[in-house]
């Protein structure tokens, strides 16, 4: 065998096993400490960042910005106004208009739209 295989037999031999040697100070325990400061800092930063996700995202002031859309919907003609007003009302509002709208002549009525929005503003206020 040549100085290069032995060489290389060494290094081959020297990446099976990349762990602190049994000797070593701390031995065991100093791997089970390292592994357990990483898997604590891993956890730490998992948290931190499904925190970061978790927070709700701040709700602007609905009862003013509602009155204040509801009234720069009056510049718009009839069927665009009322296709607003439907975009604007609550799940709720909208459930019960939603049987209504696919039938024949079904489209509300404008100002009645606008009716049950205001009132469902002022029940969240």
């Amino acid at each position: 065998m040549s100085a290069q295989d032995l060489a290389r037999e060494a290094m081959l031999a020297g990446l099976h096993d990349i762990r602190l040697p049994a000797e070593a100070p701390g031995g065991l325990l100093a791997e089970i400490a390292v592994v357990l400061a990483l898997g604590i800092v891993l956890a730490v930063a998992v948290a931190w960042v499904l925190g970061r996700l978790a927070q709700p995202h701040p709700q602007p002031a609905a009862d003013a910005d509602l009155t204040a859309q509801v009234a720069a919907l009056r510049t718009l003609p009839e069927e665009a106004r009322t296709l607003a007003l439907l975009r604007l009302l609550p799940p709720g509002e909208a459930a019960a208009l939603r049987a209504r709208l696919y039938q024949p002549g079904g489209h509300p009525d404008a100002a009645a739209l606008e009716a049950a929005l205001l009132r469902a503003g002022a029940r969240d206020a």
